[in-house]
């Protein structure tokens, strides 16, 4: 047990852990149901107890540790279930478990807010939501980036080819490109219905992997395209299809990609 200066009473270090192992429970409930309570009493529980523990200075070491293997334990089950996936079902099992990572990741740097404002400032150690998005990045990313790649790459070529393709789940696979880059003053801000990672921008993950793929992919789509073309269509055809392509890509980079693409 710990005894505050203040004269309030003890805290039980393992019974307070508890508690807050429910609340994250809660949130994994949430992810299979789709239900989770709606008061806010777990929140400020679990928040209080941080605030309490953390001035010392053991049992903070205890928490942010406790938060690191939370989240690293998190994304390997995450990974399990993304198992050998490829094509459209691994984007849409890969975002579908991208969004809970997201969701776990904001709720615990709110609980762990205390540590972060305190603890970290005189410890030079990484944000909690940092530890979580270079966790995401080593135990997910790292491993699937080729695989998201040739997904991106193939879904991208049937809406060229006039197929239906879930936009939003490709958007948000591109984005993650662009999210593991961040490396200062990351954090998650709640944009409409869901939560937005940002920070300093850092594209060299984006320029190196997905927009070099993508513009290679380009090419060489365009090239097989104008050839065939050529040799079928007349030349008032052939502009009018090259004009209609240049709309289409201007509007799939605008839409879905970095501005510099």
């Amino acid at each position: 047990q710990l005894e505050m200066d203040t004269g309030e009473e003890a805290i039980d270090f393992n019974a307070s852990m508890e508690t807050i192992n429910s609340f994250i429970k809660n949130l994994y409930k949430f992810f299979e149901t789709g239900e989770m309570a709606k008061e806010n009493r777990p929140f400020v529980d679990c928040y209080t107890i941080v605030y309490k523990l953390a001035d010392h200075k053991d049992h903070a070491t205890e928490l942010y540790d406790y938060h690191k293997t939370t989240i690293r334990d998190h994304l390997k089950r995450a990974c399990e279930k993304i198992g050998d996936l490829s094509g459209e079902p691994l984007l849409r099992e890969y975002i579908r478990q991208l969004d809970n990572f997201t969701i776990l990741a904001r709720w615990l740097s709110k609980v762990f807010n205390y540590i972060d404002r305190y603890y970290l400032m005189f410890n030079q150690l990484d944000s909690t939501s940092l530890v979580s998005l270079k966790t995401f990045r080593e135990v997910v990313f790292t491993d699937l980036r080729k695989k998201l790649l040739d997904a991106l790459m193939e879904e991208i070529t049937r809406y060229r080819e006039k197929e239906d393709v879930n936009w939003e789940v490709l958007h948000k696979t591109i984005n993650t490109f662009i999210n593991v880059g961040f490396k200062k003053d990351v954090s998650l801000k709640k944009v409409g219905e869901n939560y937005q990672w940002t920070g300093e921008k850092n594209l060299q993950e984006y320029d190196e992997l997905f927009e070099k793929t993508f513009i290679d992919k380009t090419k060489e789509y365009y090239t097989v395209k104008c050839n065939e073309w050529l040799q079928s269509l007349n030349c008032p055809e052939y502009i009018n299809i090259a004009l209609e392509k240049l709309e289409m890509e201007d509007r799939i980079a605008e839409q879905y990609m970095d501005p510099k693409t």
